[in-house]
């Protein structure tokens, strides 16, 4: 297990905790939003039926989902020089470096980005033409671009599952009963 070491201090180290509890529910939220989306959507596609709006909003929270992990692993952990407003493969590839790295991790980083980096980009720039439409290819959504974001969004889950896996916090107080004493009078 990896553990990011706050000493003997409890209050950043229930912060953290915090934090780290919130990216769980929300990249659990989105997850699952996803999801449901790409249930809906598959069985419109499996009856014949277009779901070019149903794919559209797939990609759209594919990317809601990547852009929330980024926000709250840099509360977690931030890189070196991190704006919210940075590039957003610049932000992700610092991002997850600099978790990786910490957490012993940097193999799963260079592979998922080595593996999946062309599709990642391909993605991002279908979803910012979506976001910024200058005509109607710009919001074409065809069934093949649904089964890229769904491989994709497959990919990405596992990898950040594999990041995730096995990562905490350490304190090093006095006994287990300073941390829960701690805990108690904090919450």
């Amino acid at each position: 297990m990896a553990y990011q070491d706050f000493g003997n201090d409890g209050n950043a180290m229930r912060e953290q905790m915090i934090i780290m509890g919130q990216f769980q529910l929300l990249h659990n939220e989105l997850r699952k939003d996803f999801a449901t989306l790409y249930v809906i959507t598959a069985q419109r596609l499996q009856q014949g039926i277009p779901a070019p709006e149903m794919i559209r909003a797939c990609l759209k929270e594919l990317f809601s989902l990547i852009e929330s992990d980024l926000y709250y692993l840099n509360f977690i952990n931030p890189y070196v020089g991190y704006h919210y407003k940075a590039d957003f493969f610049k932000k992700f590839k610092k991002t997850y470096r600099q978790h990786c790295r910490t957490h012993g991790k940097l193999a799963a980083f260079d592979r998922f980005y080595t593996d999946h980096y062309g599709t990642f980009r391909s993605l991002k720039k279908k979803r910012d033409e979506l976001m910024h439409p200058k005509g109607a290819e710009s919001i074409k959504a065809e069934p093949e671009l649904f089964e890229v974001i769904y491989e994709f969004f497959k990919q990405y889950v596992d990898f950040v599952g594999s990041t995730m896996q096995g990562v905490g916090v350490q304190w090093r107080g006095k006994t287990v009963y300073e941390f829960f004493d701690f805990m108690g009078e904090n919450s």
